[in-house]
């Protein structure tokens, strides 16, 4: 016996949009940056003998680094446990469990994120986005706020009464209750990420390519 449950049902007490969300594609980027796992302990023996930052910067590239690294390995593991739920759900029955631990690691994704945006703004002293200019790091850096004042946004009635949880996936991508971002987007984003942080690995290559 096949269990189904009323997609409404599904969608008002599990999360938006989970009845119908039956695919995601997301690249893996591992392959395009098989450093990533490493930038901290590159930058650290890069920095024993070679050039270094020095007072706050020494600081900042540090956290920058950290941050880098966790959104990239947030993404991938994020990425993973949505595939797994995927796999695991049948039409009008999905794995709850799994979509849960997906969705908890996309927030930390984001998170890490708009911690990364914030650090490069104060070592670099440059803007990454204009405020509401709709580009895909704008949005996807109001939406780790979204994530973050969630109880906030509930207790003053700015999101539907049909939206149970901050941040929720459909077949096209990322939604909250005021922002949404596509697979792709996310993954350019991470993409650009990754660039700044195979650069920051080593502080000699910051001079060269500035």
């Amino acid at each position: 016996m096949i269990i189904r449950f009323n997609p409404t049902l599904l969608n008002r007490n599990v999360a938006p949009c989970i009845a119908e969300f039956v695919s995601a594609e997301i690249p893996d980027l591992r392959p395009t940056f098989p450093q990533a796992e490493h930038w901290l302990s590159n930058h650290f023996l890069n920095t024993l003998f070679g050039p270094k930052f020095t007072g706050n910067s020494r600081q900042l590239a540090i956290n920058l680094l950290s941050r880098a690294q966790g959104q990239f390995s947030f993404f991938h593991e994020a990425r993973e446990s949505t595939h797994t739920f995927l796999e695991k759900s049948k039409p009008c029955y999905p794995a709850v469990r799994h979509y849960y631990g997906a969705i908890v690691r996309w927030e930390a994704c984001f998170l890490n994120l708009q911690m990364f945006v914030d650090t490069y703004k104060r070592l670099f002293g440059k803007e990454v986005f204009e405020r509401g200019d709709g580009s895909e790091v704008q949005r996807a850096y109001d939406m780790a706020n979204n994530v973050k004042h969630w109880a906030d946004v509930v207790k003053s009635d700015r999101s539907d009464d049909e939206h149970t949880i901050p941040l929720w996936m459909s077949n096209s991508g990322f939604h909250t209750y005021a922002h949404s971002l596509t697979y792709a987007e996310l993954s350019a984003i991470t993409a650009e990420v990754a660039k700044t942080a195979n650069l920051l690995q080593n502080p000699g290559s910051i001079a060269k390519a500035t």
